[in-house]
């Protein structure tokens, strides 16, 4: 992060110069408090204070390269092309080209994306008019919310393709005792269509089986076609509970990496999904699992297995 200690403590006043890409993104704290929040303003004091005001440019350059060159990978050299062109980096503009050049990966559309650096620093009003809407500005576009039938039923298909028709029948009478007391059930703010909301969050959690799911759906596969040029090679970063080994100061478990044969391993965790919440769940074994018997929100259905409470499913 560019206002963590270890940056931080290499800068000086007046002598460092900082060229910071200012889009807002999730960090590992959001992770394990849903509530957190960026303090961006405060960030950007801190690195004017550190550098000199005059010494600090920032740029949404994650929106740049996202809707102009066709992919936020390309952030870095784009914002090395700012920094050139404000005359920061000591090395001329040709051999700058040659390196990405010789580095073989993309090369073109990398010099591209150093070339729209450049080019934004000296004309920034010309770049962000090639954004396709660059009168209005970005912000995401809210869908219109669902009937709440058509909530329901959107719901119900989830639930079916994360675990199966029972499960997803089991959200359905669970939301249909709610709305028989629901004198209000259709309205936007009724209770019936809180429950039919928060319960499918309650009850589709990201679980093992459900990230083996996703790698391996048909989605996933045709985003990374069309953003990757054929060839590409895919490599996993997880840490596998039961496996991972536990890191003495956070106390977290430690990620590894693992090649693209995890999707066949993926697969097999996906179609053993009908295990989820039994007696025969491994993953139930880990400890974040085990706290959950400790935990209030239990729903009345089945035997998770490991709850206190038989007859309820811990979530």
């Amino acid at each position: 992060m560019s206002t963590g200690y270890d940056t931080m403590g290499k800068t000086a006043d007046n002598r460092t110069h900082a060229i910071i890409n200012d889009a807002e993104q999730p960090t590992a704290a959001f992770i394990h408090d849903p509530d957190a929040e960026l303090p961006t303003a405060a960030m950007r004091q801190h690195i004017q204070q550190q550098c000199g005001s005059d010494s600090v440019t920032f740029v949404d350059a994650t929106q740049i390269a996202l809707q102009v060159l066709g992919d936020s990978l390309y952030l870095n050299l784009f914002l090395l092309g700012v920094a050139h062109q404000q005359g920061k980096v000591p090395v001329t503009a040709e051999a700058l080209n040659e390196a990405i050049n010789l580095n073989g990966v993309e090369a073109a559309s990398n010099q591209r994306a150093f070339l729209m650096g450049r080019r934004f620093a000296v004309w920034p009003e010309k770049v962000l008019a090639l954004m396709p809407d660059a009168s209005a500005p970005i912000t995401a576009q809210a869908d219109e919310p669902l009937e709440l039938d058509a909530l329901i039923t959107e719901r119900s298909q989830r639930l079916v393709a994360y675990q199966s028709q029972r499960f997803a029948q089991e959200y359905q009478q669970q939301v249909n005792i709610i709305r028989r007391q629901d004198p209000i059930a259709n309205q936007p703010d009724s209770v019936t269509r809180a429950v039919a909301e928060q319960l499918y969050r309650l009850m589709a959690i990201k679980d093992e089986y459900e990230v083996a799911r996703l790698f391996t759906s048909e989605a996933f596969r045709a985003q990374l076609d069309d953003q990757f040029e054929p060839g590409y090679r895919l490599h996993f970063h997880l840490a596998p509970p039961i496996f991972s080994k536990i890191d003495s100061l956070t106390g977290r478990s430690q990620k590894r990496v693992f090649g693209g044969w995890m999707l066949s391993a993926f697969r097999l965790i996906k179609s053993l999904r009908w295990l989820r919440n039994t007696p025969l769940d491994i993953f139930s074994l880990t400890a974040e699992r085990r706290s959950a018997k400790d935990r209030p929100e239990c729903l009345p259905g089945r035997s998770c297995g490991y709850c206190t409470e038989p007859g309820y499913l811990s979530l």
